[in-house]
């Protein structure tokens, strides 16, 4: 893992940019599926999660026409496990493979840049 200096890039739509400007918003959530895992966890060599990552200074919120963008500090990530009404964990099928159904809760800190574009 490398030093605590990375930055995390998410797409959003620009309401949830305003939101987060406004303070209204402090959490960013999404799910994570094969193509973005590495962004929110550690994944071993058998593409199975060992760890959460934590290792981010900065969050930068790209405007859905990526036009814009705002950077905010890193708190965490938080993982959440989907279930069904039953309780039971939810599972989905993606090339071949099942995966679990996991959603990534992404804690802001202070807003650090002001955007322009809104």
């Amino acid at each position: 893992m490398s030093a605590t200096n990375e930055q995390l890039t998410i797409l959003c739509s620009d309401a949830e940019i305003r939101r987060v400007v406004s303070g209204e918003q402090t959490v960013i959530t999404r799910e994570v599926r094969p193509r973005n895992a590495a962004q929110f966890v550690i994944l071993n060599r058998d593409k199975e999660c060992i760890g959460v990552r934590q290792d981010y200074k900065t969050v930068k919120l790209l405007s859905s026409n990526r036009k814009g963008f705002i950077v905010c500090e890193f708190r965490k990530i938080q993982l959440m496990e989907i279930v069904d009404e039953n309780g039971e964990l939810c599972f989905y099928d993606h090339e071949g493979e099942q995966y679990q159904m996991v959603d990534a809760d992404v804690y802001l800190g202070k807003l650090l840049s002001v955007p322009t574009f809104l």
